[in-house]
């Protein structure tokens, strides 16, 4: 047993009551003491924080490894392709079962904080939006809006490693930042090695836009499985980057997906050489598209 396979993470069990006692279903419940008690221990109290989360229980094994450096709150939420290969190389032997599960996620984010790689308030931050998370924080604790409030709180799950609830198995993959570099740059370096004709910056950055790499997720982890075939996933990658002013609509990279989809059931394109799959793609299924 490797020493990463056996790393500690937050129990499932725990994470999920944790995450349905403080993002309730019922409305009025939103905006809640525990609710606002949980965001003010996020941006003033990391070290509460730490052991809040970590009595939600954890699964035997050693502390995960941090980052050999601290991320700026920029970097935390948008990972550069400088962090993105800073994140791949810390976790570069995390098994990719483990890498599924929020409660990986969730253990790495608080070893995180108590290693002063991030700020607990980093979770709170909003991609795209110039505000940090202690300003959110402060902001919808000082309206008092139970809707903020209780938006805020799914914020950090999510950034945290995922909230089971709402997207399942696909959550760390597309609400965990530093999950999403991981899997990103492992699609990347898996599609490089395959082909190698494509720089892994310009996969990396065909793979950062937002549609496409939704309906990848979601076809690969629910909905159209043979997309996630050794074979077919880096052709599609591929084809995606060299394409990508063509197929950067989600709807676009959609109607690709699932002509790949279909074609797979009649010609089983996941038992063909990579390289056929790539030009099966690009000179026949394309024109459908």
């Amino acid at each position: 047993m490797t020493e990463i396979s056996s790393m500690e993470v937050i129990d499932h069990t725990g994470l999920e009551k944790a995450q349905k006692r403080l993002l309730p279903k019922d409305l009025d419940a939103r905006g809640s003491e525990i609710q606002r008690e949980f965001l003010g221990i996020i941006a003033d109290a990391p070290d509460t924080f730490c052991q809040t989360v970590l009595g939600w229980g954890i699964n035997p094994g050693s502390p995960p490894k941090v980052l050999p450096i601290p991320l700026t709150e920029s970097e935390f939420c948008t990972p550069t392709w400088e962090t993105e290969k800073i994140i791949a190389a810390t976790w570069d032997d995390l098994p990719a079962n483990m890498a599924a599960r929020p409660g990986t996620w969730t253990r790495i984010h608080v070893e995180l904080v108590k290693k002063g790689c991030i700020h607990s308030s980093f979770l709170a931050s909003k991609v795209g939006k110039q505000e940090s998370g202690r300003s959110r924080i402060n902001r919808v604790l000082r309206t008092g809006s139970s809707r903020n409030i209780d938006q805020c709180v799914r914020t950090i799950f999510r950034h945290m490693g995922g909230v089971i609830r709402d997207r399942g198995a696909r959550t760390t993959y597309q609400d965990c930042p530093l999950a999403k570099a991981w899997w990103r740059y492992r699609y990347t370096s898996e599609a490089h090695k395959m082909f190698g004709n494509i720089p892994m910056k310009d996969l990396s950055a065909a793979l950062r836009v937002s549609g496409p790499w939704e309906v990848l997720i979601q076809a690969m982890v629910s909905r159209l499985t043979v997309i996630g075939d050794q074979n077919i996933r880096p052709a599609l990658i591929c084809q995606l980057t060299t394409a990508l002013d063509r197929l950067r609509e989600k709807q676009k990279f959609l109607s690709l997906v699932n002509a790949v989809g279909r074609r797979s059931v009649t010609q089983a394109l996941g038992a063909l050489p990579p390289e056929q799959v790539l030009e099966t793609i690009k000179d026949e299924i394309m024109l459908d598209v």
